[in-house]
């Protein structure tokens, strides 16, 4: 295991590798790969390809334990928590009990090695980065076994404080969640606008939960916050809502349906509690879940089987704008590998035309799944600090 901190560099081009050959036939996983080689000097190492890994094919399970004792180390001391956390949450490593990473080492020194870095990893991933937890259903009886969660950034001690409070709500196609860049780094940074962020840890698909159970958690969030603004010194009156990718059309959701679905009704909670939210920022959204631009997988993972013409027209949130929908900015890029960026245009164009207070920044380039991190595009075009000037200029936030 010493060697690959070695070089660090090349050992993360085989973890890239590994990781490319066991999900090559995987479809559903391309965002993810694209994710992982974007950050990647791949294409730097010429000598090694995809097709030289390829016999791992016979045996993928081993493969798979050997790609993620690569990722443990590269990736605890990188602290590039995201791609870890989906790499374990889209496969099935926790069924394979008869494989564990430990079945890749030869003694027990390096099985000690690879559970520190495994037990490293969990704990500065959920807990390093998260700020202070906050269970949404604590105390609603039918809710006792959901674990979902959000972790509180109050503002810093250097920020002048707003009055004001931000929910984000990560990406992941409805089926995991970029807690770290589009999470907490986004908490980050409003922390540092003297904002109290809250990062939302929502169900998703990857623990069997399709709609309401994403929808109920935000209004829970709106709720909470709202409910106990004094605790966290603001007064309740302003909670905006961001969201990335499936997260963008959740928050979409949450501007949309916060009368016409009001999902904590049936639990007897919030029955006097406005969960309008003070304004809705979708970055990359997935909007529509028309076969002509949707994204599959997140509208699978919303939706699971039920996927008829009336639930995709009753989602398909171009479709669902009320004349009360909440000031809206959304940020896309045209280069847009993973969801279409035309989702953004088609929402746009929906504000429009029920006369929403309402922005689009269009980039030429940028991607997807960039969050909130300090890479190349947002040291060229700084999008936060745009909609942070468009929402003080419309007045939007005290």
């Amino acid at each position: 295991m010493q060697c690959i901190f070695q070089d660090l560099k090349t050992a993360t081009e085989i973890a890239l590798l590994f990781l490319m050959a066991i999900f090559f036939q995987k479809l559903a996983y391309r965002t993810a790969i694209f994710r992982f080689a974007t950050k990647s000097r791949f294409q730097q190492l010429p000598n090694l390809t995809i097709h030289s890994l390829l016999k791992i094919k016979e045996d993928l399970k081993t493969a798979t334990k050997l790609a993620l004792l690569f990722l443990m180390a590269i990736f605890f001391k990188t602290r590039l928590f995201t791609a870890v956390s989906h790499f374990i949450a889209n496969w099935s490593f926790k069924q394979e009990s008869k494989l564990k990473p430990s079945f890749l080492l030869k003694n027990k020194e390096q099985k000690k090695l690879a559970s520190f870095f495994f037990i490293a990893l969990f704990a500065q991933t959920v807990f390093a980065k998260s700020g202070t937890p906050i269970p949404l259903w604590k105390n609603v009886p039918e809710m006792k076994n959901v674990k979902s969660t959000m972790y509180v950034h109050f503002p810093s001690s250097e920020s002048e404080k707003k009055d004001l409070a931000i929910i984000i709500c990560p990406g992941g196609s409805y089926h995991h969640l970029g807690l770290y860049n589009e999470g907490y780094k986004s908490a980050e940074w409003f922390s540092k606008k003297g904002v109290v962020a809250f990062t939302l840890k929502y169900r998703t698909a990857s623990g069997g939960n399709h709609y309401p159970a994403m929808l109920e958690d935000l209004q829970r969030a709106i709720q909470l916050v709202r409910e106990n603004a004094e605790r966290y010194h603001i007064s309740g009156k302003h909670i905006g809502i961001i969201g990335y990718s499936a997260g963008g059309h959740l928050v979409t959701m949450g501007g949309a349906f916060y009368k016409s679905r009001n999902e904590l009704h049936k639990f007897g909670i919030a029955e006097n509690t406005d969960l309008r939210p003070t304004f809705c920022v979708p970055v990359y959204p997935v909007v529509s879940m028309q076969d002509t631009i949707a994204h599959r997988w997140s509208r699978k993972s919303l939706l699971g089987k039920e996927q008829t013409p009336e639930r995709k027209d009753a989602f398909s949130m171009e479709m669902q704008i009320p004349p009360d929908m909440p000031p809206t900015y959304i940020v896309v890029c045209k280069d847009d590998p993973v969801v279409l960026w035309q989702n953004s245009i088609e929402l746009d164009n929906a504000l429009t035309q029920a006369e929403i207070l309402h922005h689009t920044e269009i980039y030429e380039w940028g991607g997807h799944g960039f969050g909130m991190l300090d890479n190349k595009f947002m040291k060229t075009f700084h999008w936060n600090e745009t909609l942070w000037h468009w929402l003080l200029e419309n007045k939007i936030i005290p």
